[in-house]
């Protein structure tokens, strides 16, 4: 699949014609990504915005005990790292590739070119910017005033109806140890909340889980 097919999967570009799409890709390098590499890290300096193909990256930050705090998975037709546009900021957070997969790159300086010629573009990438506020806002609030079981709640809220992440990760994302995540699971399962499906977990009664939130 071309990169301007690749394109139109993505929020960011979803409305724009094939022949925009394909001079957009043609701004664009793929990169091959392996698991566990190193995408870029918190401080690196920020030189290019990246859409995921395929695969599966985390973006974390490490406090001053090297504890990582997950700020968010990407998943496949995110847009990730447009933080770092025209700010010239460093990367805030370090990206991890967690299932292999392949990344399109597009440098800071064709971004901002493309935006100042294609409002329609800018105005979906500040929905996109507003959206990843909101988020960030939302898990300062659970974390500053919700207990254990409420901040598992709502992780599994924002994931759900089919949450494909492990414990550990749903521990990271509510800010809780794997065994207190592990124990709210299976509680919510034994409740009739949550069931296994495969590897994954299913919510079949969201009334229920959003009474603990």
């Amino acid at each position: 699949m071309e990169n301007w097919e690749v394109l139109k999967k993505i929020p960011l570009f979803g409305e724009l014609s094939p022949d925009d799409l394909k001079e957009i890709g043609n701004l664009l390098y793929s990169r091959r990504l392996k698991k566990g590499q190193i995408l870029f890290s918190e401080g690196d300096p920020g030189a290019a915005v990246y859409f995921l193909k395929s695969g599966r990256i985390k973006l974390y930050k490490e406090d001053r005990e090297g504890r990582e705090h997950i700020l968010h998975y990407v998943e496949p037709g995110d847009i990730f790292a447009e933080v770092v546009l025209f700010s010239k900021r460093p990367y805030p957070a370090t990206a991890e590739v967690i299932e292999p997969g392949e990344v399109l790159v597009i440098p800071n300086e064709e971004m901002e070119n493309l935006l100042k010629k294609r409002g329609e573009i800018a105005l979906n990438l500040i929905k996109v910017l507003l959206y990843r506020l909101d988020l960030a806002n939302q898990k300062i609030k659970e974390l500053a005033l919700k207990d254990s079981l409420a901040r598992v709640c709502s992780v599994l809220l924002r994931y759900g109806p089919v949450i494909n992440l492990s414990q550990q990760e749903i521990a990271n994302l509510a800010g809780v140890s794997r065994e207190t995540a592990s124990r709210i699971i299976n509680e919510f399962k034994r409740l009739g909340v949550l069931r296994a499906e495969g590897r994954s977990l299913e919510i079949i009664n969201y009334d229920k889980l959003k009474d603990f939130s």
